[in-house]
């Protein structure tokens, strides 16, 4: 769930040209944001992109991909991002074969302005 205006759908509407659009959670701290796919498919890129000014936001954030059955295929770390990233592209040299990203973040609100999956 969503703050007003900054619902769920927002984040993967297509629309990254904005800065201050996207989603914006409610809970202040353990949230966490899952895309279902619809079926498992080969994933060979993966764009996160931040609401401006709210970087610091996934410092602590974990990004996961499951497959259709829930079991875990693979676990990235906002850690892994440049120190000034605002903006972040996982990029994987063999696709992965996967159902649902989930991103957890338990020391803020969640906030994107896009996540775009490549396949």
């Amino acid at each position: 769930m969503g703050h007003a205006g900054y619902e769920l759908s927002l984040a993967v509407d297509g629309i990254k040209s904005q800065p201050y659009t996207g989603y914006l959670s409610i809970a202040v701290i353990n949230t966490w944001f899952e895309v279902d796919l619809g079926d498992d498919y080969l994933i060979y890129e993966i764009n996160i992109l931040q609401r401006q000014f709210e970087e610091s936001r996934m410092d602590d954030a974990t990004f996961t991909l499951f497959d259709g059955k829930m079991h875990e295929i693979i676990r990235f770390y906002q850690s892994e991002w440049p120190v000034s990233a605002y903006d972040y592209t996982k990029t994987f040299m063999t696709p992965v074969r996967a159902r649902y990203f989930r991103i957890d973040n338990p020391t803020d609100p969640l906030q994107l302005r896009e996540l775009e999956i490549y396949g």
